[in-house]
């Protein structure tokens, strides 16, 4: 029983994981050059900022978190998938937040379902 739930666990942190990074990238992605074509110069630029790199490791932890998710599921690979199927909604939630969009009436109808999913 222990191992489903920290199967469930790691399967929400992948889903934050992968969420924040997202949005960390592309805020690194968006502060480097204002609407100006992508050069090499520009993705040197971007591979140098910290937020890009703190995106970059959460990537790996989250692909971490839903191996363990996924091995810990196997029997319930459906619920698995359910819960990974969470990260939209984490990246949602979080651009909300952090770009304080228009994402936050998505957030209040797509992330509830989202969660009601994983019954």
């Amino acid at each position: 029983m222990w191992l489903v739930i920290a199967a469930f666990g790691a399967a929400i942190l992948s889903a934050v994981c992968y969420g924040l990074a997202s949005v960390l990238q592309a805020r690194a992605a968006r502060g480097t050059g204002g609407g100006e074509r992508a050069t090499p110069r520009m993705l040197v630029r971007v591979l140098r900022q910290s937020p890009f790199l703190v995106g970059m490791l959460l990537d790996l932890v989250g692909f971490a978190g839903q191996v363990l998710a996924l091995r810990g599921l196997r029997p319930m690979w459906r619920a698995g998938d359910r819960a990974l199927a969470t990260t939209i909604g984490a990246v949602c939630g979080i651009t909300a937040l952090l770009f304080a969009s228009m994402f936050a009436q998505v957030v209040v109808t797509l992330l509830p379902n989202a969660l009601a999913g994983l019954r």
